[in-house]
């Protein structure tokens, strides 16, 4: 088999996979014990299938046009989940927001969302590797997807940090070593995303190199080792 039909195979398989897992946990995750913690997580799982769907799509449709109106789809669920995620690490805690975090984490989204309705954040698809992935983006301060990028990788880092001070602060050793799991997961899930969605279409692309867009596929890595921290004793 040549190999660009094989990586076209591969590049549609990857996000119908991740769609499974994290729908499967999720599921799992609401079903298992009423708390206001698992039901942020599986809400968290249920914005990854949101992504997860959106990829899958983009990778089946024929035309530019439909490639186009499904990425505007995508780009309603990820702006929320920072949110999502702040507000699980905070539930893990037992903290309420303040007001301030909770306009960050209720306006934010609200934001990109509407800016991305406009038309105002990444528009343009390309084919890449035979299938609709975001194509090449200028690097200017006129861009959307530049401030949608630091947006994405402030408040992801704050999530993070919250969740390590967690960490540091927690006693329970059993919830220590879930929370070991869970940080491996959100550290690779967010590089992969970082790097294939943001840096390639802004800095990579114009320069002529072309990494594939793994951001959806790769919260593969954060279900599945939060799923084995929870099955594990």
């Amino acid at each position: 088999m040549e190999e660009l039909p094989y990586l076209r195979m591969v590049l549609t398989a990857l996000p119908l996979l991740a769609f499974i897992v994290n729908l499967s946990f999720g599921v799992f995750i609401w079903k298992r014990k009423k708390l206001l913690v698992n039901r942020i997580f599986a809400l968290l799982m249920f914005s990854f299938c949101w992504w997860n769907m959106g990829e899958f799509a983009m990778r089946l449709v024929a035309s530019r046009g439909s490639a186009g109106a499904i990425l505007n789809f995508i780009e309603i669920a990820i702006p929320c989940i920072p949110s999502i995620g702040l507000a699980f690490v905070m539930a893990l805690e037992n903290k309420t927001p303040s007001r301030r975090q909770l306009a960050a984490m209720v306006l934010g989204p609200l934001l990109f969302i509407m800016l991305n309705l406009a038309g105002m954040l990444a528009n343009n698809v390309k084919v890449r590797f035979d299938v609709y992935m975001i194509g090449p983006m200028n690097l200017s301060i006129f861009n959307g997807y530049i401030y949608f990028t630091a947006y994405m990788t402030v408040f992801t880092a704050y999530v993070i940090y919250r969740l390590i001070r967690f960490y540091r602060l927690c006693e329970n050793e059993m919830v220590k070593k879930r929370i070991r799991y869970m940080l491996a997961g959100v550290l690779v899930t967010s590089i992969i995303t970082f790097l294939t969605e943001f840096i390639v279409p802004i800095v990579l692309l114009p320069m002529g190199i072309d990494i594939p867009s793994l951001g959806s596929s790769s919260t593969i890595f954060l279900t599945s080792l939060t799923y084995y921290s929870v099955r594990s004793r």
